[in-house]
């Protein structure tokens, strides 16, 4: 994971940035959980999944997978340092699947109201595989309006068969930073920022017919791609942290 510290004023990199995603890999932590495996943990996995597919008209349920993210971030760097204004989370494209009759496919990101999953413990039925989710596949807020409506929606990609592997999807997760105009935000400096991510779809088809959606991203774990061939560190999910410049002091 790459971290970026921008000013908002000048969208310049300050002399502090952390480049190295080595040095900054503990900034950022993902999996995801599936519910046609509620008991089985994807820590480990090279790529990051969200799913929502195989329902109909009649039957909407069906197979989800959801994407589990936190962003750790760092200590203020220094004391001049405004508060965040701004984070924006990157993930690059591995592959995206779009059903027939499948449309206004959206990626959206929401706050989990329960940040205590493990990595390496976490399934569809529980946080560290003993406790269980208040809700299972993830227990988020999905009725704070961020700016989308009252679905707790903080940010949303459109996504569709088009998108080429290796493109970057943005996830601007602003109006939960503490500096941001609504004044609805909390998160700042030293704090982490648990997300779900989730497939929102509608099914325009009728009768039988299957709606699909899948998306998957590059994870923290990748190293190789599916087929074994080495990949570049920079396709790993990272994010770009803007803050506030406090005004000058007055002079004396």
């Amino acid at each position: 994971m790459v971290v970026q510290f921008r000013s908002e004023a000048s969208n310049a990199l300050p002399t502090y940035a952390i480049a190295g995603h080595t040095i900054a890999s503990s900034y950022l932590q993902d999996t995801h959980v599936d519910d046609d495996n509620e008991t089985t943990n994807y820590g480990g996995e090279t790529l990051l999944e969200v799913e929502d597919s195989d329902g109909t008209t009649g039957s909407p349920g069906g197979a989800r997978i959801n994407a589990l993210i936190k962003i750790n971030l760092p200590e203020r760097p220094d004391p001049s340092f405004g508060d965040i204004a701004k984070v924006v989370l990157k993930l690059v494209n591995y592959q995206g699947f779009s059903g027939t009759n499948t449309t206004d496919e959206t990626v959206d990101a929401h706050l989990l109201k329960q940040d205590f999953w493990t990595e390496g413990g976490v399934t569809w039925a529980t946080m560290d595989g003993s406790i269980p989710w208040a809700t299972t596949g993830g227990y988020y807020d999905s009725s704070t309006d961020w700016g989308f409506g009252s679905d707790g929606v903080i940010a949303a990609h459109l996504k569709g068969d088009d998108n080429p592997q290796s493109e970057v999807h943005e996830l601007d997760l602003s109006p939960i930073c503490v500096a941001h105009p609504e004044g609805k935000g909390k998160f700042n400096w030293g704090q982490t920022i648990p997300l779900l991510l989730r497939v929102s779809s509608t099914y325009d088809g009728s009768g039988t017919e299957d709606k699909a959606g899948k998306q998957s991203y590059y994870s923290t774990e990748t190293t190789v791609d599916t087929g074994g061939t080495a990949i570049n560190s920079k396709q790993r999910p990272w994010a770009e942290i803007y803050f506030e410049n406090p005004p000058p002091e007055p002079p004396f």
